[in-house]
């Protein structure tokens, strides 16, 4: 599949390179016309290697916190309405809206079921811990997000769906980490929650949603695909009406 994947993506870069009115403005297109300081082009190597990047680093983690956030979020009534509404308030000019319940609901989803479940780090140096354990320079450490997340004396009744944990308050540092901390920290953090929460707010905003009966009635399981975790049959909804933005003002519309 790897091999598969790095034949289409070599395949696309040539094209851009041979074709300059392919033109695009996605990010492929960015990378191919990308200079390095002395002015030289990327390699091929370079460009599928970033793309592979934003695959596994970008959409497959914001993919499975978008899965993770409407299966919490459609089994928490209030929740829902409250977050529905900040949506549909903000009408068309949603880019600008502050949407802070929104922004709750995805981050108690990352709290909840983070996406990846540890981070690892190379140790440059001997540590010891507290307690006398000795862990070697030149072994890798791995810091368990989903364990960390779920301490009960920072988060009480931790496997409960509470967005109000993040409203007006953030939690102590070490305790929330879906994106890593520390100097590593992911790079793509503020993107990552952008479109989360915008991509979120529009669903909300456009669409009625509702669980399924079956999986209403059921726990949605973890399971890995990757390096990721995700529902272990997607999250199967229903959709009722669907609503049309108004001009500021104006109720919105059903169709």
């Amino acid at each position: 599949a790897r091999q598969r994947m790095d034949v289409l993506l070599r395949e696309d870069v040539r094209r851009l390179r041979q074709e300059p009115s392919l033109r695009r403005t996605d990010a492929l297109a960015r990378l191919v016309e990308a200079r390095h300081e002395d002015g030289s082009a990327l390699r091929d190597d370079e460009i599928v290697d970033q793309l592979v990047t934003l695959l596994t680093g970008g959409h497959e983690t914001t993919a499975a916190t978008l899965a993770w956030t409407f299966d919490l979020l459609l089994r928490a009534p209030d929740a829902l309405r409250r977050a529905t509404e900040e949506a549909r308030a903000a009408g068309p000019r949603l880019l600008d809206a502050e949407l802070s319940w929104v922004v709750a609901c995805v981050q108690e989803a990352m709290r909840i079921r983070p996406a990846g479940v540890a981070t690892p780090r190379f140790l440059a140096q001997t540590v010891t811990f507290d307690d006398g354990r000795v862990v070697p320079a030149g072994c890798f450490m791995w810091a368990c997000t989903y364990l960390v997340q779920q301490r009960a004396d920072v988060f009480p009744e931790p496997w409960v769906y509470r967005p109000e944990r993040f409203v007006e308050t953030s939690p102590p540092g070490g305790a929330f980490t879906p994106f890593g901390g520390g100097l590593r920290r992911c790079l793509g953090v503020a993107f990552a929650e952008r479109e989360m929460t915008l991509v979120t707010a529009r669903m909300l905003q456009r669409l009625d949603l509702r669980l399924t009966p079956e999986a209403a009635r059921s726990t949605t399981r973890s399971v890995f695909r990757g390096v990721t975790l995700v529902p272990d049959h997607r999250v199967p909804v229903q959709v009722g009406r669907t609503y049309v933005c108004a001009p500021p003002g104006a109720p919105a519309s059903a169709g």
